[in-house]
């Protein structure tokens, strides 16, 4: 007795398809499957419906492509052993996103306050950005990944740290000054001749108030003091000019 084996064959006639970037293992298959290694003559095809997956859903070149669910028909097919699944390679490219793809997420308050004014930004399928900031207009800053404080025009540049998904956008901002005031208040009737009065205006910024008399036949004012020389009425203005974080202060008068 003897046994005639089956003869062992594989598919061929296919390949993997590149493609971007979808964030899935799905592989897409080109080409018609043959049989490979049948006898000439022999009534033998490829049926089933076939499922491809590449190793990972991540990028790279010459990825494993793995195939399942072929299988053999036909009159001849129970001579044919099918010995493996087709192994391919294929590769998965970059999906670079656009930068109009890009959102911001701007800080709560773009006014002065002290406070880093930090941006967020976000794409679909992408895990996380890096920023860079810069001024414009004549401010001063950067490029660096620390947020500005100061009031100014800025740049805040977000680029994917998705090797999957590159890509860039920019986005520019002001940091406007923030507004004071001055709490300043009423003088008292002083005889000619009394010490210094120290007029004692605050600015909600903390910064020097400085001060003017209408009359300085009656007061005089230096380093935040008023002195009478003479007898009459003089109105003190108590002012705070800003600086390059705070806007002007509405004067204040008060009468002497």
């Amino acid at each position: 007795t003897f046994t005639i084996g089956r003869k062992p064959v594989t598919i061929g006639g296919i390949a993997a398809a590149n493609r971007a970037f979808d964030g899935t293992r799905n592989a897409n298959l080109t080409g018609t499957p043959t049989v490979v290694g049948k006898e000439s003559g022999d009534d033998v095809s490829v049926a089933g419906t076939p499922s491809a997956t590449f190793d990972s859903a991540n990028t790279g070149s010459s990825k494993t492509v793995s195939v399942t669910g072929y299988s053999l028909t036909g009159a001849d097919a129970d001579n044919y052993e099918l010995v493996s699944q087709p192994v391919l390679t294929a590769n998965i490219t970059a999906n670079s996103i656009s930068s109009g793809s890009i959102s911001f997420t701007a800080p709560a308050s773009l006014v002065y306050d002290g406070d880093p004014k930090l941006y967020a930004a976000s794409a679909t399928g992408v895990s996380g950005f890096t920023y860079s900031y810069e001024g414009r207009n004549g401010t001063l800053y950067g490029p660096t990944g620390d947020a500005p404080s100061d009031a100014g025009d800025y740049t805040v540049t977000a680029t994917s740290t998705d090797a999957n998904n590159p890509g860039s956008s920019t986005q520019n901002f002001t940091i406007a000054k923030a507004p004071q005031t001055i709490t300043f208040g009423s003088l008292p009737t002083l005889a000619a001749g009394a010490p210094g009065l120290v007029l004692g205006a605050t600015a909600s910024s903390g910064l020097e108030v400085s001060y003017t008399s209408s009359n300085t036949t009656v007061a005089t004012v230096a380093n935040g003091a008023a002195t009478v020389v003479g007898t009459g009425t003089t109105t003190i203005t108590a002012s705070q000019a800003g600086n390059e974080n705070y806007e002007a202060a509405t004067p204040v008068t008060q009468t002497l």
